[in-house]
């Protein structure tokens, strides 16, 4: 038995903490993914339309995070990652090769009547096959409050009058932060993720394998005001480019928000200020200087490269330490973490523009032709409660984008280095 969990916005460091989870119902591989597309939800709905292919996106889905033979499939949705569910579950025969969905958090729905019947017809009909046994179908919500659409609380409220829970279809409310400012109902929404994610997950593959381990309302309750520490185990921080890449990961979950264009105190304290830039300037390459910095510090391990505010600064120093490989000769087994990729942001139209890049650090290569990054100043993902735009954000990019220059080595190099 082979068995694959997807897990939809979610980033890598999430897969072990499931893994482990997971294990003791046999051989599984944990595959945390985000849509390369803009906007939240929307992100996942274009994906699903981008992946379809003969009437199908799960076999597409499949092919590009996690390619193989799987026996058993189980999806994980977080956040925004359930309108990929909805996608996947209208399409009868997708629908038919997932064996469980279990939704952190994750359910929403329109607020107008009609939006939300066709909205929820997928969800109904995969919970009707849980109650008979056929599906497992685990909804765990929270008490976060939304605005212009149903809130997690509201969509499972709405579903469980359609389909009063039983058989194989649990639903469950968490409450993990006591208060209620604005910082603990977003902690409450990460803590769907990271803290009673995997236990919820375990419990779903347990009903798969017959090996039901109790429901979970019969545990004593998890009340935290912040999640375990992050742990990545799978980095090489000995290394520098993984010791680089496990202080972007450090930032990443600060989950640090613009407070102005382009602003705030982190941003300023942390990205700006060292470098002596005004506050205001973009700071995805003063990030990834930032992050090399303090890496160096942390280890002792001397930096490659000098550092710089402008992206393609950052190239030239690449090119001339003779540690830079073009987008030409870059393919996913080349990639190693804490990669630095540059890309070309100038406008030809615009005199004097041809300075402008943007910059992120590796995760690792996705698929055949895609990477995992962790930028700075990105502007691919906003908070849902306050709509502020996260500083450091998680994404995913193809190889062969035009305006792709290419990447640079920060720690050991497997190939000889190439220059353009």
């Amino acid at each position: 038995m082979t068995r694959l969990a997807l897990i939809a916005h979610a980033i890598a460091d999430v897969e072990p903490a499931y893994h482990a989870a997971l294990a003791p119902f046999g051989a599984v591989t944990v595959k945390a993914f985000v849509s390369p597309h803009p906007g939240m939800s929307s992100a996942y709905t274009t994906l699903g339309h981008a992946l379809r292919n003969n009437g199908r996106i799960l076999p597409q889905l499949v092919a590009k995070y996690a390619p193989g033979r799987w026996d058993s499939i189980v999806l994980i949705t977080w956040s925004a990652g359930y309108a990929l569910a909805r996608e996947l579950l209208a399409i009868p025969a997708d629908a038919d090769e997932i064996d469980a969905l279990v939704m952190l958090d994750s359910l929403h729905s329109s607020s107008q009547s009609a939006a939300r019947e066709i909205q929820m017809a997928p969800f109904e009909a995969f919970a009707r096959r849980a109650v008979a046994g056929e599906k497992v179908f685990f909804l765990g919500h929270s008490d976060v409050p939304v605005t212009g659409y149903d809130s997690t609380t509201v969509a499972a409220g709405n579903l469980t009058a359609a389909v009063p829970p039983g058989g194989d279809f649990i639903v469950r409310a968490y409450d993990t932060v006591p208060g209620r400012k604005v910082s603990d109902y977003e902690q409450e929404h990460r803590n769907a993720v990271r803290l009673w994610g995997p236990e919820a997950a375990a419990e779903a593959v347990a009903r798969i394998a017959n090996q039901d381990t109790g429901p979970l309302t019969e545990r004593s309750p998890t009340v935290a005001s912040r999640p375990p520490p992050l742990s990545v185990p799978w980095l090489d921080t000995s290394d520098f480019g993984g010791a680089v890449l496990g202080i972007a990961l450090e930032d990443l979950n600060r989950s640090p928000r613009e407070e102005g264009r382009n602003a705030s105190d982190f941003i300023r304290d942390n990205y700006l200020k060292p470098l002596g830039l005004p506050e205001g300037s973009s700071y995805c390459a003063a990030a990834v200087t930032s992050w090399m910095r303090r890496a160096a510090e942390r280890t002792g391990l001397p930096m490659p490269i000098a550092g710089s505010g402008g992206a393609q600064m950052l190239m030239r120093q690449f090119k001339a330490a003779g540690r830079w490989v073009p987008r030409a000769q870059l393919t996913p087994e080349a990639i190693l973490p804490g990669m630095v990729f540059v890309w070309d942001r100038s406008d030809p139209k615009v005199a004097g523009d041809e300075w402008k890049g943007h910059t992120g650090v590796a995760i690792e290569g996705v698929g055949e032709h895609s990477v995992g990054l962790v930028e700075g100043n990105s502007d691919r993902l906003v908070e849902p409660i306050t709509r502020q735009i996260y500083a450091v954000t998680q994404t995913e990019r193809r190889l062969d984008d035009a305006r792709l220059f290419g990447a640079g080595y920060l720690g050991d190099m497997p190939m000889p280095p190439m220059v353009a």
